[in-house]
């Protein structure tokens, strides 16, 4: 999924493809004998589950300016911010953040996971609120 991606516009014509495996449970697990052992950090999630990896090459998909749906891609990632798995929920602000003001419909329901527990799903957020240029967020990112 990562590798569509990277190909940017080149990847645009598997991009249905990808929008399908946002719904794919699959997860690998992030924990080798090295990462308990401090030999090395831990995979980032879009290496890891299908759902990271999918919304990630969908949001380097919509950043290439290739001529996709963004705004369709943008409500399927965005479902993503109601996952149970806080990765995932991080992982879909990182693709909505990509996706700049194209992303821009889906500002509430990424301003509404401000008060997510988890710091990086809260950072993700008011980043992703940035390059979407919701100005109606501002005031809710001095409570961060």
């Amino acid at each position: 999924a990562l590798a569509l991606g990277y190909m940017g516009k080149q990847g645009m014509d598997l991009s249905d493809s990808l929008k399908d495996m946002l719904e794919d449970d699959f997860s690998e697990s992030g924990v080798t004998a090295l990462t308990v052992g401090g030999g090395r950090t831990r995979i980032p999630p879009s290496a890891r589950k299908a759902k990271c990896a999918a919304a990630a090459a969908l949001g380097l998909i919509v950043e290439s300016n290739a001529e996709v749906a963004a705004d369709v891609y943008a409500a399927e990632v965005a479902n993503l911010l109601n996952d149970e798995d806080w990765e995932i929920r991080m992982v879909a602000c990182e693709s909505l953040a990509m996706m700049g003001e194209s992303a821009r419909e889906q500002a509430t329901r990424v301003s509404s996971i401000f008060d997510d527990e988890r710091y990086a799903v809260r950072a993700k957020a008011a980043l992703a609120s940035g390059k979407m240029k919701d100005t109606e967020a501002a005031a809710g990112l001095s409570d961060l």
